[in-house]
């Protein structure tokens, strides 16, 4: 079940959270915005433009206000972080929109960090950005390093995190490993065994993977347990076990992977050569993206190959 966990008072919040929980986002942001035309000092309404899922939705419109908002959301860190990934979401609908947009992304962090020096996922958005994006539109490996050792100073756990990112980015895996060595030495945690499973899960020492990624779930870091059945489904192993752990992921899930979530449950169902769940299972992934490739391609091979079963089975008896 998805829970957005907003202070909203004096809005007629009910209809939205009911439209949510229906996953119809564009139906969520509508009602969202006929809210605020009526009164655009309802401060709290704009964050159900910036963390609603970005799937499904006209995110230029969501995005013209939500960057109104900023003037009613005076001062606050994690609606610049949001407004940020609402950009780059928009921005990822066109690639050639980076070209005059990545400035505005970058400033919209950087407020951020400003606001907050402890927001440390405004720098790990950041340093995802200087890692991957190239360097026309502002992409610098060599930035996101400077800026990952500074983070370390900071906060010796979140730095460490960096600087896996940026190595690995640079294609640096043995210095990758070695700070994870160090962190998981310094201080053993969920989210440092979660890192060195995907590495290893990168490297496709699926087996290994798992381990650290059961131990980070051990922990209690959540994000492991959709990476065990992922490490599960790339590895073709255990796909029973790969489904229950989906199942308890999307008791809680992070909103953005639902989709991903199902897409993921298909696969481990086709594994186990259950066809009807795995389409159920598609469908429902593409009913919450209907932009999503990936289960477009698996629905699709799996109608595919149904028809050439069927083919096959009417010559035989012919």
């Amino acid at each position: 079940m998805l829970v957005f966990w907003l202070l909203i008072t004096g809005l007629e919040i009910p209809e939205i959270e009911q439209t949510i929980q229906q996953g119809d986002w564009q139906k969520a942001q509508n009602q969202a915005i006929q809210v605020l035309e009526k009164d655009p000092n309802l401060t709290d309404a704009y964050w159900y433009l910036v963390k609603l899922p970005h799937a499904s939705r006209d995110l230029a419109e969501a995005l013209k206000w939500a960057e109104k908002g900023l003037v009613y959301v005076k001062q606050n860190a994690l609606y610049y972080l949001e407004l940020a990934r609402l950009t780059s979401a928009r921005l990822n609908e066109n690639k050639m929109l980076w070209v005059g947009g990545s400035s505005k992304y970058l400033g919209y962090l950087d407020q951020a960090i400003q606001i907050d020096p402890d927001l440390y996922a405004a720098y790990h958005e950041k340093i995802g950005f200087l890692c991957q994006a190239p360097g026309m539109v502002g992409g610098d490996k060599k930035q996101a390093l400077a800026l990952a050792e500074s983070l370390t100073q900071r906060q010796a756990e979140q730095g460490f995190k960096a600087q896996v990112t940026v190595y690995n980015a640079m294609e640096q895996p043995e210095k990758a490993k070695a700070i994870l060595e160090q962190w998981i030495e310094q201080s053993p945690s969920g989210p440092a065994y979660y890192e060195m499973g995907m590495l290893l899960q990168s490297e496709k020492d699926y087996p290994a993977a798992l381990s650290w990624l059961e131990r980070a779930w051990e922990k209690g870091f959540r994000p492991a347990l959709y990476q065990a059945a992922r490490t599960r489904i790339l590895g073709q192993f255990e796909a029973d076990k790969a489904i229950a752990n989906l199942q308890t992921y999307l008791e809680e899930p992070d909103p953005r992977l639902v989709a991903a979530a199902w897409w993921r449950m298909g696969n481990a169902q086709e594994q186990l050569a259950q066809k009807n769940e795995a389409r159920a299972s598609y469908q429902k992934a593409l009913q919450l993206d209907p932009n999503f490739e990936e289960a477009k391609k698996s629905l699709s091979q799996l109608k595919y190959g149904a028809q050439n079963v069927y083919f096959f089975v009417f010559v035989i008896c012919c």
